[in-house]
């Protein structure tokens, strides 16, 4: 007998396990990632991108965002437009507030995760395992840096896109139709435009067509035993299917190649040439870092934000990776009627790595990127949330067993991904850490010392400079900043000396010529100071600070005048220059000009609060106007 409900009332439906999955994973990422609120831009690409990006500072307008769509004025970077877009937008809402741009990128963090395990689940209807997976992505400390610096944004972003569309496409083959086919196009286009490393998704696609869609099978290789080609032979029709699938992919693969050149053709910060890092070490470090990326996720306890570029490998290393991934390869394949799972994980991971595995480099190209891991890990977390349950299996344990295993994992990956977290706060706890955690790294002992010199704390940044040259005693970079540092701490000789290697390693660097020029000036040299601004103006024409330098020392001439057009130009090419708009307001109030200086000089004291003597100057301009 059946009771109907009373009229009037609704029956309470039980709410989704998934969307309880999902509010926890939410919740857990979350409250690991809520710190990066606090923290700071990093002076390590984010000044590309944002704090030094005038394009970007200006926020979402016409001309900002035709320059994002265009590929000039990208010397340091290769086309993501809708990348460039996200951080105009963040800037436009948020201002400079590092924390709210961070947020952002937690945000797409949060979401990838849950449609990750969204994916998972309605592909393959494991619910547990899907979801282990997902956490695994959100919480593994190789992560962090996708999420906790502010340049990495193109990474979560296309993510957030490449998962979107395998989503669609799951959907697509559901109930294959124009519309939904159209819909993977779109947002597949959509996610190219963040980062040209979704080339790899039709690849991934195809993959997801054998397991778990189990659209085709590849029981013909011969690399199958017998026994596994006997237990599948009603399968083998599938086969068939395999033509019209690539055939599917066509459209995409056309758009991923599209890209792909368009990346490569708008690279406007150079390729690597062959004779700096020859393409045999190339191969070599591609080998050894597939290896090396396992072993960090297994350990993640010594990740930095830059691992230098070996100029040479043990030739032991890179055998050894290659009969290893040859190895694991092919147990892949000929468990891949069993075990479907590893050869589509494995082969993810292959797959998606390729585009960054360092064969064509570009920029300061490092030997592993952690954010680079991103996207391929997945299919490694993949195999060992299938395996670990098959493992649970045949061991016959219980399912709170490897329950409380998974848990256990999960607890100690918080517990490091919490503290890497915090190497990001700002630029000085993040190059000490890659000081203390990698060996000969140039990059980060040249980016510490910066910092510290930014900081004022000249003595200890001479001493990671001087570490820096130990490690590349041609780099002219090192020899100019150490210069300045020691100019800080009176030690003029020394400074010469290194501003001079500086030169002879590379005549035609204008910011060495420049402090060359200011040097020479504080040692009472001005003739030879104004040949060097001189040539630092020749070699870069809109230096803004060597005008500036040298209508300084028309200021003590008393040449007034012609300092004032030194400035203008000053001002032309970096018009938030405070010292200029000082030296142009001092300049002003000598030729009688008080109404004109009050206004640079307001000006510098609105970029410098602290400038007292701009604030005198303003002072006595006031009381002559």
């Amino acid at each position: 007998m059946t009771h109907a409900a009373p009229e009037g009332t609704r029956r309470k439906e039980p709410v989704r396990p998934e969307l309880i999955i999902c509010l926890c994973l939410c919740l857990v990422v979350l409250g690991v990632y809520w710190q990066v609120r606090s923290h700071e831009f990093t002076s390590f690409d984010d000044t590309i991108y944002v704090t030094q990006n005038d394009h970007v500072l200006s926020g979402l307008s016409g001309e900002s965002l035709r320059w994002a769509l265009s590929f000039d004025g990208k010397e340091n970077t290769y086309w993501h437009p809708l990348t460039w877009i996200s951080h105009m937008l963040d800037v436009q809402i948020y201002g400079l507030e590092a924390g709210y741009h961070l947020t952002t990128n937690l945000i797409l963090h949060i979401f990838n995760t849950m449609l990750l395990f969204l994916i998972l689940h309605r592909a393959t209807g494991a619910r547990w395992k899907s979801a282990f997976v997902a956490a695994l992505f959100a919480l593994h400390p190789i992560n962090v840096e996708s999420v906790a610096w502010v340049a990495a944004r193109k990474n979560v972003l296309s993510t957030c896109f490449l998962l979107l569309t395998i989503w669609f496409y799951v959907r697509f083959t559901e109930r294959p139709s124009a519309l939904r086919y159209t819909a993977v196009l779109v947002v597949f286009t959509v996610g190219l435009m963040a980062k040209p490393m979704l080339v790899t998704l039709p690849f991934l696609l195809f993959l997801f067509d054998y397991w778990p869609l189990g659209r085709f099978t590849f029981t013909t290789f011969n690399l199958l035993p017998a026994a596994n080609r006997a237990l599948t032979q009603e399968t083998n029709s599938a086969v068939g299917r395999i033509p019209a699938l690539i055939y599917e992919k066509i459209p995409l693969l056309a758009l991923a190649l599209i890209v792909a050149y368009l990346s490569v053709a708008g690279l406007k910060f150079g390729t690597i040439p062959y004779d700096r890092v020859s393409l045999p070490l190339r191969f070599e470090n591609a080998l050894v870092s597939y290896i090396r990326y396992i072993a960090m996720m297994l350990r993640p306890t010594e990740l930095a934000f830059f691992y230098p570029f070996p100029s040479a490998l043990p030739i032991w290393q890179s055998i050894g990776a290659a009969v290893l991934l040859s190895t694991i390869t092919v147990a892949a394949l000929r468990w891949s009627v069993a075990r479907p799972w590893i050869a589509v994980g494995w082969l993810w991971y292959l797959g998606t790595l390729v585009p960054v595995i360092g064969i064509m480099q570009a920029g300061l190209w490092p030997a592993v990127a952690d954010r680079w891991a991103y996207v391929p890990l997945i299919g490694i977390f993949i195999v060992v949330a299938w395996g670990a349950e098959s493992v649970g299996r045949r061991l016959r344990l219980v399912p709170a067993a490897y329950a409380a295993a998974g848990f256990g994992v999960l607890a100690i990956l918080t517990a490091i991904t919490h503290y890497q977290i915090g190497y990001w706060q700002d630029s000085t706890h993040l190059y000490r850490r890659g000081v203390q955690v990698t060996q000969h790294n140039k990059v980060a002992h040249y980016n510490l010392a910066c910092t510290l010199a930014d900081e004022g704390h000249h003595a200890e940044a001479v001493k990671h400079f001087r570490l820096g040259l130990h490690i590349a005693p041609n780099d002219p970079d090192l020899h100019n900043n150490l210069a300045n540092s020691l100019v800080e701490l009176g030690d003029m000789n020394g400074a010469k000396k290194h501003l001079q290697t500086a030169l002879r390693l590379d005549p035609g660097f204008a910011k060495a010529h420049n402090n060359y020029g200011v040097l020479l000036a504080k040692i009472g040299k001005p003739d030879e100071a104004r040949q060097q601004y001189v040539r630092a103006i020749e070699i870069k024409s809109d230096y803004a600070e060597a005008y500036n330098n040298l209508g300084t020392l028309l200021i003590r001439r008393g040449q007034d005048k012609k300092a004032v057009h030194l400035f203008t130009l000053a001002l032309k090419y970096k018009t938030d220059y405070a010292m200029a708009h000082y030296n142009m307001g001092l300049s002003l109030l000598r030729l009688g000009k008080p109404d004109r200086a009050v206004r640079h000089l307001q000006a510098a004291l609105r970029l410098d609060p602290a400038h007292d003597r701009a604030r005198q100057a303003l002072s006595k301009a006031l009381q002559k106007g």
